[in-house]
């Protein structure tokens, strides 16, 4: 092979290799979010509210209008949570784009001395009526139980009961652990008619550890 060829050929690799280098050496790509922390009932800016996110970046506070902002965040998605002492806690998801800030208004409602006790509500969301192809009937009933009051409730168990057109009434129990303060167990269970048809479901009794 010609000594110039061989040449040109070895400046080339090195050119690729050298870019490559600095490509992978750029700077991060980031963006922002922007935002504001309102009372609820009032719409006024709350002062000195503690904001975090997942995944982590820096712990700030809301300024005397409650405004905030959190810089230089690499771009994805975010799970940004507002507390305050007085106040119950909020969380929001937010997409940070590259070079862009992600506006945010969050509002926070004041608790109250009840909200501050454990508390536990259920409800029937839907329930639908079933028959297979031998003719045995049966009901899916789809159910939310919510921790609605404060702290983790470490075990509670939740009663349905299905009304049908000609058998009585059918009962079902569900059970769970660990249902932390705002979140919900939102699922669906199925109970056999033995050929009647469900008429109404209802939660029958709540019970949770305290």
């Amino acid at each position: 092979m010609p000594r110039i060829l061989v040449a040109a050929l070895s400046v080339a690799l090195l050119l690729v290799t050298f870019g490559c280098k600095e490509a992978s050496l750029g700077p991060d790509v980031t963006g922002s979010i922007e935002g504001v922390v309102l009372d609820d009932e009032s719409g006024e800016g709350i002062a000195k509210v503690e904001l975090s996110t997942s995944p982590a970046s820096d712990v700030i506070i809301t300024d005397s209008d409650g405004n905030f902002a959190f810089g230089e965040l690499e771009v994805g998605d975010y799970n940004l949570r507002a507390r305050k002492s007085g106040y119950g806690t909020r969380s929001v998801s937010v997409k940070v784009r590259e070079n862009r800030t992600s506006p945010v208004t969050l509002f926070l409602e004041e608790e109250d001395e009840e909200s501050n006790s454990r508390a536990l509500s259920a409800e029937v969301t839907n329930f639908v009526n079933m028959t297979d192809s031998n003719g045995d009937t049966s009901v899916r009933v789809e159910y939310r139980i919510r921790n609605s009051g404060s702290g983790t409730i470490p075990e509670y168990e939740v009663t349905f009961r299905i009304e049908t057109d000609s058998i009585g009434d059918r009962l079902h129990q569900v059970e769970g652990e660990m249902l932390r303060e705002g979140q919900s167990d939102v699922g669906d269970f199925v109970v056999e008619l033995d050929g009647a048809d469900a008429v109404d479901a209802y939660v029958d009794e709540v019970w949770f550890e305290e």
